[in-house]
């Protein structure tokens, strides 16, 4: 089960991804 912070961020991070493979390298989505 993920905790309600890792919930929220995998949250945040899908809702911008377009946005940051447009602009940033991927190796940004990992951290």
């Amino acid at each position: 089960m993920l905790s309600q912070r890792e919930y929220e961020k995998l949250k945040w991070q899908l809702k911008n991804i377009p946005s940051t493979i447009k602009g940033r390298p991927r190796q940004n989505l990992r951290t």
